[in-house]
């Protein structure tokens, strides 16, 4: 934007250069033109200082969300329970730590798989019921088997919310192991 600003200053020192000459030398017209021209390089000057404002404004919002978001991404990775958002398919869009520690996989491999490919069984209904719960928007506490990757199953407890969000329906799901049975 500065680089912008500084075209401005030569094309006011030609302006006023023009207008004394126009001043002196021309007719009622040519000066009434060189008016205008002025007055709309005024209000080209006060746009750019409106946009440069307004830049300035979006920088600072992009840096409290920046600071947001983190604080956000902390809080998520520090969650004791599993957390993990999927779309209505079930595709896994982001995961926590105790997410990654519970299906014994990298949060960055964990972010793209199925969760389908991590159930002990009946994947079928399982999918189906998923599917049932995004189309009504309700929540739902559940209990299945999962089979973490190269671990032995186990049980968890997971808590399903349904969010409708800007990019479309996900689950938000919070999962934790029950305990093993003596």
């Amino acid at each position: 934007m500065n680089a912008n600003r500084i075209q401005l200053a030569p094309a006011f020192k030609r302006l006023a250069t023009l207008q004394r000459r126009v001043d002196t030398h021309a007719d009622a017209a040519v000066q009434q033109a060189v008016t205008e021209l002025l007055r709309s390089l005024e209000e080209l000057r006060s746009g750019q200082a409106q946009l440069l404002a307004q830049r300035e404004e979006i920088e600072a919002v992009r840096a409290e969300l920046r600071v947001e978001r983190e604080k956000y991404t902390q809080l998520f990775d520090a969650a004791p329970d599993a957390y993990l958002v999927t779309d209505v398919e079930l595709l896994i869009l982001s995961a926590n730590r105790a997410g990654a520690d519970l299906f014994n996989i990298s949060q960055r491999f964990l972010s793209g798989k199925a969760l389908s490919v991590f159930l002990a069984k009946d994947r079928g209904r399982f999918l189906a019921d998923a599917a049932r719960l995004a189309r009504a928007g309700d929540g739902a506490e559940w209990s299945f088997g999962i089979r973490p990757r190269e671990r032995a199953p186990l049980q968890v407890t997971a808590k399903v919310v349904v969010h409708a969000g800007p990019d479309g329906v996900e689950l938000h799901w919070v999962m934790r192991p029950q305990p093993a049975k003596a």
